[in-house]
């Protein structure tokens, strides 16, 4: 399953201006995606990908990167603005990037894990 999504995700992209405009429609994509999270996250294949421990930290973390995203990124230009860092786009997205996992993995780790745990054991 793994293998076949991402064979549909590479032919969709990868043949976009030869191929008809919906080869590359949420309706062919979707099912693509699909196909390489669960084919990816099966412990069947030769190589369980999503089953990983880096990819499930990401998996657990995903809360916070999606909390934190925005606020990092305005944070990131507001920083580099004030130091008078001038960055290209990529470089600018390789720091955001690696700063907006780091901060959310330790967020997970270090707020929202113990909360939880407080949570629980507040209703027991």
């Amino acid at each position: 399953m793994f293998w076949l999504g991402i064979g549909l995700t590479v032919l969709a992209f990868a043949g976009r201006s030869m191929l008809p405009w919906w080869a590359h429609s949420d309706a062919v994509l979707v099912p693509a995606f699909a196909l390489i999270i669960f084919g990816g996250a099966g412990t069947t294949t030769g190589a369980p990908i999503f089953a990983s421990a880096a990819m499930v930290q990401l998996g657990e973390s995903s809360y916070a990167i999606y909390i934190l995203h925005i606020p990092i990124r305005i944070w990131t230009e507001v920083f580099l603005i004030a130091a008078g860092v001038e960055l290209s786009p990529r470089q600018f997205l390789a720091l955001y990037f690696t700063t907006v996992v780091v901060v959310s993995v330790l967020v997970f780790r270090h707020v929202e894990t113990p909360l939880r745990r407080w949570i629980a054991g507040a209703r027991a």
